[in-house]
């Protein structure tokens, strides 16, 4: 086993070093304090940074060295020396001092493919899958859309932030016709699943009166449900771990879709649950619909996670092969990326503000690799670094010195307001008159900024997501070498379903994914990423002030109405004469 995994580690290091020839330069050792005098402006101890994106030679402190020659990164670098950025030397440095674990180098890159590849080889055996961080659940999803599919199906998808009714109608080589509501899960409903599940189905039946559905007919459902369950079967799963800030201390261990279904007949619907996916599975089938080279699905919002086909002659952790079709040659597999380093393997990079991070969220300890990237968590960390540069005195002191307002507007706890959409607002800005940066702080109630404050707070904040950008491309080019290598002859590209609040919307995380994916991703394979649903008909009946992505309820519909047990329960009468039916319809 040992020589196996040296030899796993010898790989990924020599492949990790092909793709990144040429490409990340070394700084030079020089300190500041030995740069050209043209660089420095030492009548006032300010920095003056010369850009050298484009160039093959980048100019860096002894800090920076192993970064990578990146122009996204120059120009982090460089916003904070515009000429009305002024900053005092003695604060850039004790800024550069803080915020520089988050820089990214080619160690910590090749270091977190190598961890990621080798936790998806232990999840997928039976007598590894233990000590793996990454689990490789077995989805049982084996075909992809035809687009013979017909019907009207309805789903339910139940993400980190928001719950979405769906009525997908399909028809044999045409575009879906999707009829959708968005709803904000309260808080309340998400500590015990018998209250969630109660909350879901009540808005599901009214979803089915407002759309004029009669109630006397069978129907099938699919169930995007983006926690991790360990299924058995398509429509059969247990709730493993929540995430998100969820609980559900109830619904561990248990069948989800047997809790969902019981509830479901008691509230006299005849509606069967034909179909249990996670949100990256559902967001790979609604693309494959469209795209029939999808192979991946990645998830990038409030929580993140991706799934991708792998070869099932390599997955060795199916509980039961016989409900397997038996031409079924690859199955999707649902890494629950989010939790890789929860064994420790990603230390190196975890800095002082991810640890408070974690310490202060629902699960401690848990999903950690989630922690460094999503949404949900994004504009936590950037106040925590904010609010020790403020306490360090190097941002927004005339805010501090202004009493009346401080009194009012303390600084420090203003910061932890910030949220993850607030910080694509700020990294809208181009470092000029920061006219987004400022009006963030103003929602905030701190008006008093300097050009070097607004400065700093857009530097921090984008260096916090392109690290996130970078960790994220690291761990999809892991699943992208897998594909190369499992990939029969004739596919001459790979196709990657995206979709999620971060992805969407924030202004530079794609831009930083598209360019660093062409620099890991296999040698000679062709690739593209889309959005999930696009070019799929939507009408959205009621829109939460959240955006609505459909794209996961569109794969739920999709692997619903072509699941085997969704063609039997169409028969005439099958749902009403069911057992199960029959007991749970009597209670009300």
């Amino acid at each position: 086993m040992s020589k196996e995994t040296d030899d796993n580690d010898n790989s990924i290091f020599n492949w990790f070093e092909n793709c990144w020839d040429n490409f990340c330069l070394r700084a030079r050792k020089d300190s500041f304090e030995h740069l050209p005098s043209r660089l420095i402006d030492n009548s006032n101890k300010s920095t003056r940074f010369v850009s050298q994106a484009g160039k093959k030679i980048v100019t860096r402190d002894s800090n920076f060295d192993g970064l990578l020659h990146d122009p996204i990164e120059e120009n982090i670098t460089s916003i904070l020396h515009a000429n009305d950025n002024t900053i005092p030397w003695e604060d850039y440095k004790e800024l550069m001092r803080i915020t520089s674990p988050f820089h990214i180098t080619v160690e910590t890159l090749a270091h977190v493919m190598r961890e990621m590849e080798k936790h998806c080889e232990m999840g997928l055996e039976s007598s590894t899958n233990s000590n793996s961080d990454l689990k490789m659940l077995p989805t049982y999803v084996t075909n992809l859309p035809t687009k013979k599919e017909q019907g009207e199906i309805l789903a339910l998808d139940l993400g980190g932030t928001n719950f979405r009714t769906l009525l997908v109608k399909l028809n044999p080589n045409t575009e879906p016709e999707v009829i959708s509501e968005a709803h904000i899960v309260p808080d309340s409903k998400k500590i015990l699943a018998n209250d969630l599940f109660e909350f879901i189905v009540d808005v599901l039946k009214q979803f089915m009166i407002r759309n004029k559905l009669d109630l006397n007919q069978e129907y099938v459902l699919g169930f995007t449900f983006s926690f991790a369950c360990e299924q058995i079967a398509l429509n059969k799963g247990k709730f493993l771990t929540p995430s998100k800030g969820w609980i559900l201390s109830d619904l561990i261990g248990q069948d989800v879709v047997e809790k969902l279904q019981r509830i479901i007949y008691q509230k006299q619907l005849k509606v069967k649950v034909t179909a249990l996916i996670n949100d990256t599975v559902g967001t790979l089938m609604a693309c494959a619909y469209h795209e029939p080279t999808c192979r991946v699905g990645v998830i990038l919002g409030t929580g993140t996670n991706a799934c991708y086909f792998e070869d099932i002659n390599k997955i060795h952790n199916i509980s039961d092969r016989s409900v397997l079709p038996s031409e079924a040659t690859e199955m999707i597999i649902n890494t629950e990326w989010g939790a890789l380093g929860e064994g420790g393997c990603l230390d190196m990079l975890i800095t002082d503000f991810d640890r408070e991070i974690d310490k202060m969220s629902n699960n401690p300890g848990i999903h950690i690799f989630e922690k460094l990237i999503s949404g949900m968590y994004m504009g936590r960390l950037a106040a925590e670094v904010l609010a020790t540069l403020i306490n360090q005195g190097i941002i927004l002191k005339i805010q501090r010195d202004h009493k009346q307002s401080y009194r009012y507007y303390s600084p420090f706890h203003a910061l932890y307001m910030l949220q993850t959409n607030h910080i694509s607002e700020i990294e809208l800005d181009t470092g000029r008159t920061f006219a987004n940066t400022r009006s963030v702080l103003k929602k905030l109630g701190l008006d008093y900024a300097t050009n070097a404050d607004c400065a700093i707070i857009s530097y921090t904040c984008r260096l916090i997501s392109r690290r996130a950008a970078m960790l994220t491309v690291a761990a999809m080019a892991v699943l992208m070498k897998r594909l190369n290598e499992n990939r029969k002859s004739e596919m001459k590209k790979i196709c990657i379903g995206i979709d999620g609040s971060l992805y969407r919307f924030h202004p530079r995380f794609n831009m930083v994914i598209q360019r660093h994916l062409k620099i890991l991703a296999p040698v000679l394979l062709n690739y593209e990423l889309r959005i999930s649903a696009d070019g799929i008909k939507i009408i959205l009946l009621k829109y939460s002030s959240n955006q609505c992505y459909v794209g996961s309820g569109i794969g739920a519909a999709i692997c619903a109405i072509t699941a085997n047990e969704a063609r039997q329960a169409l028969r005439k009468g099958e749902i009403q004469k069911s057992l199960f039916y029959q007991q749970h319809t009597k209670i009300s």
